[in-house]
C-alpha cells in the first residue's frame, strides 16, 4: 500500500478513485466529512492518494484517523518531492542560476514603475531589503512574495502534509518522490520574461489576503469539497499565459502516468 501526499493528483480519475470518508477536522474527530483522500486498487496494488498543502499549522494534526491508519498500513510513501534527501548544494546554485540576475541586471528592469511601487512597498511591510529584491528573477520574487507573509502569519513548510509525512517514516518504510527539486525549479523559471510584470503584480495584489486564502484552501481540503477547491483555483488562478496549465495539467499527467505504473507492479508496496 502506497500513501502519496501529491498535490491534485486526485485527477487520476477515470472511475477508479473512492472518495474515503473520514472523521472530523483534526481539531474535532465528531462529525464525519469527506476527504481529499482516495484509494486506488488494481489486481495486484493498492494506492491511498491523500491531496497536499505544503504548508500548515499545528492544528491541522493529528490528521484524521484513517488517513493515519491508511499511513501506519503503508510500506511505502510516495511524495512530489523527498526534501530531505536532496542536493542542497545543487539547489542552491541552480536557485542562483535560474532565479537571481547576475552582474549589473536586477528587476526593476523588467517591470514597469508602478509595479516596483509595489514591490518596494511589499519590501518595506515585511521588511525584505529592497535590494535583496532586486536581484530575484519574476518568479523567485513570486516565491518569496507568496511564502512570506504566510510564514509570517505562522505557516510553516515543515508543517506541511509532505513534510509531516516525511518525519513519520521509519524502516522499513521507503520514500520515493514523483517530481525532483530540480525538474519544480525549472519549470517556475519558465514563466516568461514578457509576462513577468502581470504576475509580479497580481501577486503583490493577492499579499494582503494570502492569510484569508491560506485559511479558506485549508478549509477547503479539510472538507474534502472537490467542486470548491477546483473553484478556488479557477478564482485564485493568476499564473500568466498557459503558465497554470503547466503548473497543474501536465503534471497530472505525469503523475498519473507515474501512478498507473505504481498500480501494476505486485503486492502491497
Amino acid at each position: 500500500m502506497l500513501l502519496i501526499t501529491a498535490w491534485l493528483v486526485s485527477s487520476v480519475g477515470h472511475g477508479n478513485i473512492a472518495g474515503a470518508e473520514n472523521s472530523g477536522p483534526p481539531t474535532s474527530q465528531s462529525a464525519s466529512v469527506k476527504r481529499f483522500a482516495w484509494k486506488v486498487k488494481s489486481s495486484s496494488a493498492e494506492v491511498t492518494m491523500l491531496g497536499s498543502i505544503h504548508a500548515g499549522k499545528p492544528e491541522m494534526y493529528p490528521m484524521p484517523k484513517e488517513i493515519e491508519s491508511a499511513f501506519a498500513a503503508a510500506y511505502t510513501l510516495v511524495v512530489e518531492v523527498d526534501i530531505r534527501n536532496q542536493n542542497q548544494a545543487s539547489i542552491i546554485n541552480l536557485i542562483k542560476e535560474k532565479g537571481m540576475y547576475s552582474d549589473d541586471d536586477n528587476l526593476f528592469k523588467h517591470i514597469k514603475p508602478e509595479t516596483q511601487e509595489a514591490v518596494a512597498s511589499f519590501c518595506t511591510t515585511y521588511r525584505l531589503p529592497v535590494e535583496a529584491a532586486q536581484k530575484m528573477r519574476p518568479w523567485m520574487f513570486v516565491l518569496t512574495a507568496t511564502t512570506l507573509p504566510l510564514m509570517k502569519s505562522g505557516y510553516k513548510p515543515e508543517l506541511g502534509v509532505d513534510y509531516y509525512f516525511l518525519n513519520k517514516v521509519k524502516s522499513p518504510m521507503k520514500v520515493k518522490q514523483l517530481e525532483s527539486a530540480d525538474f519544480q525549479i525549472k519549470l517556475l523559471s519558465s514563466i516568461p520574461e514578457n509576462q513577468a510584470d502581470l504576475f509580479i503584480s497580481e501577486t503583490v495584489k493577492e499579499v494582503k489576503d494570502s492569510e484569508k486564502n491560506s485559511l479558506a484552501l485549508q478549509q477547503v481540503w479539510l472538507s474534502g469539497d472537490e467542486s470548491k477547491l477546483l473553484g478556488f483555483i479557477k478564482e485564485h488562478d493568476d499564473f500568466p499565459g498557459d503558465f497554470g496549465k503547466k503548473i497543474f495539467d501536465d503534471r497530472n499527467k505525469t503523475m498519473t502516468d507515474s501512478i498507473a505504473k505504481i498500480l501494476k507492479g505486485t503486492g502491497k508496496s
